[in-house]
């Protein structure tokens, strides 16, 4: 009989030992769980503040609200671009008496930086530059659900035992731990994979296209619109004077960017995911 008794106690023992080794991990692996929640919800909404014009606040397309890049490297959608270019123009046109048909020169502000943007006779919004990192980044979201909200919270209870529980209780707490540590481990997994999907959706207003770092500041861009960190964007320049004329090939898509004695090279783009976003 007290060899009965002192195997219980012995199973009791055990059955304790592995119920707070189960409940240590499981509040480890929660807060692991929540920490890389909220990695990926820095992401998304980082991704988010890109795809939407910061002057009409709706979201870029492939097609009429599509991203164009003013001269001052900032971004808006190309209806936003022909509203501030008719609206100037319309009063051109009833200060000189022209036709509604013609298309005058005019000076736009930027909406964003004030920066004053000569359009010259004729010249329309389909002559901005199309940002074409941010187009690759609006197909590879287009009808899908990455940056929906994902519910991946875990509920953790700490574990309280009075001493006075069944061996069979022990044994079901056990389970209910074990369990939970499963779907734990299961929705670490989904978050892990999710933002894996959403790093790689992204690169192409994330990182330089040339050394695939992150951008910790804006990106500059060469005249067929792919974007690359200051340091890239600098060697592609390297062998020529500095205001001298220049012929630099893309890397991403070979085309050549020609620039005359004096024309500008460095041309940032302010519309980009920095590294500082994601910390």
């Amino acid at each position: 009989m007290p060899d009965n008794r002192g195997s219980a106690a012995e199973r009791r023992a055990s059955l304790l030992q592995l119920i707070h080794r189960l409940d240590r991990d499981l509040k480890h692996k929660i807060r692991n769980l929540e920490f890389q929640k909220s990695r990926r919800v820095q992401i998304q909404n980082a991704i988010k503040s890109c795809l939407e014009c910061t002057i009409c606040c709706n979201n870029f397309d492939c097609a009429e609200a599509s991203p164009r890049v003013f001269g001052c490297g900032h971004v808006c959608c190309e209806k936003c671009v022909f509203q501030i270019l008719e609206g100037k123009r319309r009063a051109t046109r009833i200060l000189m008496g022209t036709p509604s048909n013609t298309f005058p020169g005019v000076i736009v502000r930027c909406p964003t930086c004030r920066k004053q943007l000569p359009f010259s006779e004729n010249q329309t919004e389909l002559s901005i530059w199309k940002f074409l990192p941010l187009l690759e980044v609006i197909n590879n979201f287009t009808n899908t659900a990455y940056l929906d909200d994902v519910d991946q919270h875990v509920q953790y209870e700490e574990v309280i035992v009075a001493g006075d529980e069944t061996l069979a209780r022990l044994r079901a707490t056990i389970k209910n731990l074990e369990q939970k540590l499963l779907d734990a481990n299961q929705r670490k997994i989904s978050e892990n994979n999710l933002h894996a999907i959403l790093e790689k959706l992204s690169q192409p207003i994330k990182n330089c296209a040339k050394c695939h770092n992150p951008f910790q500041e804006a990106p500059h861009s060469l005249k067929c619109g792919h974007t690359f960190c200051a340091a890239c964007n600098n060697l592609f320049f390297e062998r020529f004077g500095e205001i001298g004329p220049a012929v630099v090939t893309c890397p991403t898509c070979q085309k050549l960017s020609h620039y005359q004695t004096n024309e500008k090279r460095e041309i940032p783009i302010y519309l980009f995911i920095s590294s500082s976003q994601l910390h």
